[in-house]
């Protein structure tokens, strides 16, 4: 596979994570670091884009709060510095429907997504497992449509089965009601406000950076995707990619389970030590 030569003046790399950046059994490659600190020492800025919760990904990247952005719940929730910078929540008036909709629905489960922890109103042990991937702040309810108190980012419902031969095609109507519902993994859909993707903050914090598109590095696997790759010139589907994904995306990588991203991360660092390319940082710039 033939990667771009790419502009020495790469400044934004943003990732997603399951299906993309981390591998078929859902972990990190202990090799991605050293890259990611190559990188970071460059002046490149980095950015964890995905549909999980902050919490859990902040498991993962614990050594770097301060050194990367993360977005998580697909764009409804953004954390610089172990602090939320941007929280975009839903109208709580769907949250019923959504609900009863999801109850009616042979092996779909929902999860109520807030900003401090997700909810589950369902013990099911294979559903509790899989949820558990994903949020690590996570507690049982008796009835989600019963929540006071706690923003709803978005509910994420959980299928057990093939999410798009099953529960996307039963949930979909809800964009005529004016909601987002985007595909976010094998077993996953989203439901979200419409704005809430990941390409609109990506899309911020290149402007509060002074970052170009065409300085721009993402990659995806996911529809939930799509926005995040549009913001990026150099934007890559991982071979494993969702079909209707690849179309959008200028190039492609390998699959996670080859390590694609890494494999185009190191193309990169290997032009920029043969350029002797080095960045200006420009974390300096922002202020929250």
């Amino acid at each position: 596979m033939v990667f771009p030569d790419f502009s020495e003046d790469i400044r934004l790399i943003v990732s997603d994570m399951d299906g993309t950046l981390l591998g078929p059994d859902g972990t990190l490659s202990a090799d991605f670091f050293p890259i990611l600190d190559q990188l970071l020492a460059r002046g490149c800025t980095f950015v964890v884009a995905s549909g999980r919760q902050y919490f859990n990904l902040r498991e993962i990247f614990h050594d770097y709060l301060d050194k990367i952005y993360f977005i998580a719940e697909n764009g409804s929730y953004v954390a610089y510095k172990d602090q939320p910078i941007a929280i975009l929540e839903m109208d709580k008036s769907f949250v019923n429907p959504i609900v009863q909709a999801v109850r009616a629905l042979k092996d779909c489960h929902a999860v109520y997504c807030g900003a401090s922890r997700a909810y589950i109103e369902d013990e099911d042990p294979e559903f509790v497992q899989e949820v558990s991937k994903y949020y690590h702040q996570l507690e049982v309810v008796p009835d989600l449509t019963l929540l006071e108190g706690e923003p709803c980012l978005k509910i994420a419902v959980c299928n057990l089965g093939e999410a798009p031969e099953y529960g996307y095609p039963h949930l979909c109507h809800f964009e005529k009601q004016g909601l987002k519902v985007v595909l976010s993994g094998r077993n996953w859909v989203d439901l979200s406000e419409p704005t809430a993707n990941k390409g609109v903050p990506l899309s911020q914090l290149q402007e509060r950076l002074g970052i170009h598109k065409e300085q721009t590095l993402a990659f995806g696997d996911q529809m939930n995707d799509l926005e995040m790759l549009a913001c990026a010139h150099y934007s890559f589907a991982v071979e494993n990619a969702y079909p209707a994904l690849k179309p959008y995306a200028r190039y492609q990588a390998p699959a996670n389970a080859e390590q694609g991203v890494l494999q185009v991360l190191r193309h990169l660092c290997k032009i920029y030590e043969e350029k002797m390319v080095n960045l200006e940082p420009l974390a300096h710039k922002l202020e929250y």
